[in-house]
């Protein structure tokens, strides 16, 4: 015999979430659709090796995985070919070479630009005696003056050439030339030639306190028939005689 309680009761059940222990930490399980790293998955151990058939995806994996230790790769060619352009960012300016370097399709001769420095010596057997040199060479340590040892002759130097400063000449034997020292011999000498008139009187003017006569007024009765103005240069030496 059945009993059936009238009326019928409706009996309301709800499913408490599922938490599991994390470090001794009561943890519910969630998943974060937003940001995935934040779910807390019901952890599943496994025992053993479990065999996997099919496509594994994996949707939050990073793209790049650190590598501790060593990586053997055994069946890696030694050459790799490399397509595009290689940058070494830490790569040295200057490579040291050790051993021979052949290099088939370099140029006989090289083009230089700049200045090329050169430790220690440098033999050359066939190089000829004279070098041709064009446009100009520049050499900063020659010294101002240099000894020449033969003859030099220069093409195209000018017939006449300016002189600068004091020329002093040797006129070698005297010989009649002229060489007083003072005015009055030198008028002596050559008051007739300079003043070709009778006269029976001189007059002499000078310059400053000095003993250089400045005029010589010739006079006849009182009449002056000629005078002679002498000029000097700044070492009182006599350089020009003028008749007026």
């Amino acid at each position: 015999m059945q009993t059936f309680v009238y009326p019928p009761v409706v009996l309301s059940t709800t499913t408490a979430p599922i938490e599991f222990s994390l470090n001794g930490v009561h943890t519910q399980v969630s998943k974060d659709t937003v940001t995935p790293a934040n779910s807390k998955p019901l952890p599943v151990e496994i025992f053993g090796t479990s065999p996997v058939s099919g496509t594994v995806a994996v949707s939050n994996f990073p793209a790049t995985q650190a590598v501790s230790g060593s990586v053997s790769v055994s069946n890696l060619p030694v050459t790799q070919a490399v397509s595009g352009t290689v940058d070494v960012g830490n790569f040295p300016a200057t490579q040291a070479v050790s051993g021979s370097v052949s290099v088939s399709n370099f140029p006989a001769t090289q083009a230089v630009s700049g200045s090329v420095s050169v430790s220690g010596s440098v033999s050359v057997s066939n190089l000829p005696a004279t070098q041709p040199v064009s446009g100009s060479v520049s050499v900063s340590n020659f010294p101002a003056t240099q000894p020449v040892s033969g003859s030099v002759s220069v093409s195209n130097f000018p017939a006449t050439q300016p002189v600068s400063g004091t020329v002093t000449a040797n006129i070698g034997t005297i010989g009649t030339l002229a060489t007083e020292s003072t005015v009055s011999s030198i008028l002596a000498k050559t008051a007739g030639a300079i003043v070709p008139f009778s006269y029976n009187q001189v007059i002499l003017t000078y310059v400053g306190a000095t003993t250089n006569i400045s005029t010589v007024t010739f006079k006849s009765s009182g009449t002056t028939v000629a005078t002679l103005t002498l000029t000097y240069d700044g070492s009182s030496r006599l350089i020009d005689v003028t008749r007026s």
